[in-house]
């Protein structure tokens, strides 16, 4: 193979490829640079191309290969050489050399990209372009989600593995997967201190979750099934069977602060165009302002924890941060003067921005050891339970950890739901960690970044010893799609300004239309008009005090009643048939109940999708399939 160097000049960092060859950039602070070919699965090198001088830009080396024979390409990889290390493509598009996860004869192996880059039918897929009011995210880990054998997936641990658990997350009615970092990060840890000898040993533990330097452009190689090895082409197809499904997919990237932000801008750009990427979710140090006012990422949903005040509030920014949980924690133990932050919570959408609600994250405890811990336990962790917050806002209903007191149990049952309805009642994009819908336990762990094993992965048997609490949630997020007042795209007013006779949304004690927010005081109600979306009118009750309370009720419309459909200190959650009543009720410790009118629960049917095996309905408040 004949091989020319010409003047050439790269939109971007990397590679791009030509019908002749291809343009090189790299950025180098030494006095030369070279381009370093491979064969693949071959240890040493081919070709050593070094990039000329006079077509150096400051630290950007580029240079255009031309070559005699392009099918030669094909085969070959490269990385970079600054005259003392040879060193990966921090764009490249995908790498060998660390195929295996965890493996730890890997760890000194050289990152190498391809030249190329197999092709891939889209056969016509785009975003889909959801309204942030009818998302409902769910979240999950990579690996993590059927890495377990009781997920009976084929290709666990990987990105072909979520593809084959589509039919639970529709029938499950989520809208949208958040995946954890998966770009090309190393998950072998190694000390924070280097050996001045080179002579680093890994520490022994797993960068489970991801958060560090990463090569972001790539989707992480150990993510995808062995043979044949592709994880461009399976993260693609993971997305278009996605979309297929009525799913949008939300990549999450971690960002150290080190990067440029050139970079980061061209890598989320890159997944926005190339993998048809819903949403960004964006963590760690990151120009937040400029991603945020990026032309190309105008269409795409932006998720971080916080923005600049000054910021653009177009629409499709959201946040994802420990507001609401912490204060709806607090609330569900019973903690003193919380109505004024739940009262905002149940309305809040931040003047344009989308707040993201979750009660539980990866990072803290789950949804069932919220209701199980009041300490963390990270013992497994090997830094003598001094890593992770101490702060968890959790109460363990009687007992630490796994109990077998009836009692125990039937409160943190109830407990759960009462938190799974105070987060799919408010107002902003509700959120759930993947496992928390049938009950999955860390065991105390608030902070397993290190547990590549059963304390992260998803037990799926979970699935049917909880089958109750599945079904929960199934019916409260069908419930949520079926009235607007819970998702309206317009932020509620809290005032009647259609003229209908009450307010959108109107906020109650014991007594009708006389809110009290002393700090002693658990209980509230809110009203949801109906007129104002053209539905029945809702009133959900919360009594989050240790004692009963009698709740008066607020006139129901001309001609109807009021009827409980969902109960939290029922067995089931939600009533098989709606119980009427009169003009008071009365509210069980630690209760959440709600009431609409006469007419207000009719069929609910969970979106049918087609080419996709059976899903389930709710009808009359009971599960069918």
């Amino acid at each position: 193979m004949d091989i020319e160097i010409l003047e050439g000049y790269n939109h971007e960092m990397g590679i791009e490829m030509l019908a002749d060859g291809f343009v090189a950039s790299a950025i180098s602070h030494g006095a030369r640079c070279s381009m370093v070919l491979y064969e693949r699965n071959v240890k040493n090198a081919v070709k050593v191309l070094d990039f000329p001088l006079e077509y150096r830009m400051g630290d950007v080396w580029n240079m255009r290969v031309k070559v005699d024979d392009i099918k030669a390409l094909k085969t070959m990889e490269y990385a970079f050489f600054d005259g003392e290390h040879i060193f990966a493509d921090p764009c490249g598009k995908s790498f060998s050399g660390r195929d295996a996860w965890g493996k730890l004869d890997q760890v000194h192996n050289q990152k190498r990209s391809p030249l190329y880059q197999e092709d891939f039918d889209w056969e016509g897929d785009k975003p889909l372009h959801r309204s942030e009011s009818e998302t409902i995210l769910y979240r999950l880990h990579v690996r993590g989600f059927t890495k377990s054998a009781s997920s009976k997936c084929v290709q666990r641990g990987t990105f072909a593995g979520i593809v084959e658990k589509i039919d639970y997350l529709q029938t499950l009615g989520i809208t949208a997967i958040d995946l954890m970092p998966c770009q090309e990060f190393e998950e072998i840890m190694m000390p924070d201190r280097r050996d001045p000898y080179g002579n680093d040993l890994p520490t022994g533990k797993i960068n489970y979750w991801g958060y560090t330097r990463a090569c972001h452009y790539a989707p992480k190689a150990s993510f995808s099934k062995k043979r044949p090895r592709n994880a461009v082409n399976e993260m693609k197809t993971l997305v278009k069977e996605m979309h297929r499904a009525g799913i949008e997919v939300i990549v999450e990237f971690y960002f150290d602060g080190s990067e440029i932000q050139t970079y980061v801008l061209g890598a989320l750009r890159y997944w926005v165009r190339e993998f048809h990427l819903d949403g960004i979710h964006i963590t760690g140090r990151a120009p937040l302002e400029l991603i945020a006012q990026d032309p190309y990422l105008k269409r795409t949903k932006i998720i971080a924890q916080y923005y600049p005040q000054d910021i653009d509030r177009s629409g499709h920014l959201s946040t994802f941060n420990d507001n609401f949980l912490v204060d709806m924690r607090k609330f569900l133990k019973g903690d003193e003067g919380m109505l004024e932050r739940v009262m905002f919570h149940v309305q809040d959408r931040q003047g344009g921005i989308w707040p993201i609600h979750y009660m539980a994250d990866v990072r803290g405890f789950s949804l069932q050891d919220m209701v199980s811990y009041d300490i963390k336990h990270n013992e497994a962790n090997g830094e003598d339970n001094r890593d992770g917050s101490d702060y968890n806002y959790s109460w363990n209903c009687g007992a630490e950890g796994v109990s077998r007191k009836k009692g125990v149990l039937n409160l943190r049952k109830k407990q759960i739901k009462n938190a799974l309805l105070l987060l799919f009642l408010s107002q902003g994009i509700p959120c759930i960690v993947a496992g928390d819908e049938f009950g999955q336990s860390r065991k105390g762990n608030n902070n397993a970044y290190c547990q590549d094993n059963e304390i992260s992965w998803i037990d799926w048997k979970l699935s049917h010893k909880n089958e109750e609490l599945l079904k929960f949630v199934q019916k409260l997020i069908a419930f949520r799609k079926a009235h607007r007042a819970f998702c309206a795209k317009e932020a509620p007013r809290l005032m009647d300004f259609k003229g209908y006779g009450k307010p959108d949304i109107s906020y109650h004690g014991v007594n009708v239309w006389q809110p009290r927010t002393e700090h002693w005081r658990r209980q509230l109600g809110v009203l949801y008009f109906g007129k104002y979306n053209e539905d029945q009118s809702i009133y959900v009750l919360y009594n989050m005090h240790w004692e009963s309370h009698k709740f008066d009720l607020p006139h129901p419309e001309t001609n109807q009643k009021w009827h409980v459909v969902i109960d939290t200190t029922q067995e089931n959650g939600f009533l098989p048939l709606p119980l009427p009543v009169g003009a008071a009720i009365s509210m069980p410790p630690r209760s959440i109940k709600i009431l609409v009118s006469q007419e207000a629960f009719n069929l609910v049917k969970v979106t049918k999708v087609p080419k996709r095996k059976k899903l389930l309905t709710i009808e009359d408040g009971n599960m069918k399939s």
